[in-house]
């Protein structure tokens, strides 16, 4: 596991030479701001659930919602304790106000994932424009130095699969 650590100590600090562009930390900060709560995916969700077509989609995304919210954020963030990459190499001076809570997993992206993946079930369209989003949402995560790239990528699988958990429990519960 020290491998593991070094490879996200070497990436973050690497990212620490990157010069932040004004219009570059104006985005990347809407991005993940629109993701505290999961608050774009449930404005989506709360949109989808007002046509008769869409409405089980949105109930669904909800769902996927707080699955990946128990997991993540309810035990996996609290079985591994990991520090946020700013507190680890602080001082660092952020762009976004100061995330509390564990690093590891990044909810942020566990929750994009997973709402992308229920959203993907309309079409291809939704597919390509949730998923493009929930990438963004892990890119920003990483960016903006709230996260360790592993942070991200874990976040990302674990929101695939209660992302896919939630498609196959949804009908069996609801």
């Amino acid at each position: 596991m020290n491998w593991l650590k070094r490879f996200d100590h070497h990436i973050f600090m690497a990212s620490l030479n990157f010069s932040p562009v004004s219009l570059t930390n104006r985005w990347m900060r809407w991005i993940s701001v629109s993701g505290n709560g999961g608050m774009v995916w449930i404005m989506i969700a709360a949109m989808l659930m007002t046509f008769d077509a869409t409405r089980q989609t949105g109930l669904q995304c909800i769902f996927a919602l707080m699955v990946t919210t128990a997991i993540g954020e309810g035990l996996l963030k609290h079985i591994f304790r990991r520090p946020r990459p700013f507190v680890t190499h602080g001082p660092i001076h952020l762009v976004i106000p100061m995330p509390s809570g564990f690093s590891f997993p990044s909810g942020h992206t566990a929750s994009s994932v997973a709402a992308a993946l229920v959203i993907a079930q309309i079409g291809p369209a939704q597919a390509l424009l949730a998923s493009a989003y929930a990438a963004l949402m892990g890119l920003s995560r990483i960016y903006l130095k709230a996260h360790y790239l592993t942070d991200v990528v874990v976040g990302a699988v674990v929101g695939y699969f209660c992302g896919k958990l939630s498609i196959w429990l949804y009908p069996l519960i609801f």
